[in-house]
């Protein structure tokens, strides 16, 4: 289970903290770009 999250330096993000808790997570971007970049940090690759 994913609990936090942390982002620094990423295309357009300087830095982002997230602490997740039990139940739905959703993570929406508006390009399906956004999404897949932050789904590839999430799995541990630096690239997409």
């Amino acid at each position: 289970m994913l609990r936090g999250l942390s982002i620094r330096n990423v295309v357009l993000i300087d830095r982002l903290d997230l602490s997740l808790h039990s139940g739905l997570c959703a993570l929406a971007g508006e390009t399906d770009a956004a999404r897949a970049a932050a789904a590839s940090l999430i799995a541990g690759r630096s690239r997409p």
